[in-house]
């Protein structure tokens, strides 16, 4: 339990969980819209597992982009 507890919490942490997701979405040859670099942005993120109003302005105009991609 307490591996878990350090793999997904504090910034160590994060960073494990960061490169676990891109690891996982790189072996299915999926699209991921990386926010990391976002991650200390005032009102990006309400909290640890919440995002802020800025953040879903983030998520929608990768969406929109995204779509018309296609």
């Amino acid at each position: 339990m307490e591996r878990l507890h350090r793999l997904y919490s504090g910034p160590a942490g994060g960073i494990l969980h960061y490169e676990h997701v891109r690891s996982i979405v790189g072996e299915y040859g999926v699209k991921l819209l990386d926010l990391t670099g976002f991650e200390y942005e005032p009102y990006f993120m309400c909290d640890t597992m919440h995002i802020g109003w800025k953040g879903w302005l983030a998520v929608d105009q990768a969406l929109i982009s995204y779509y018309y991609e296609q």
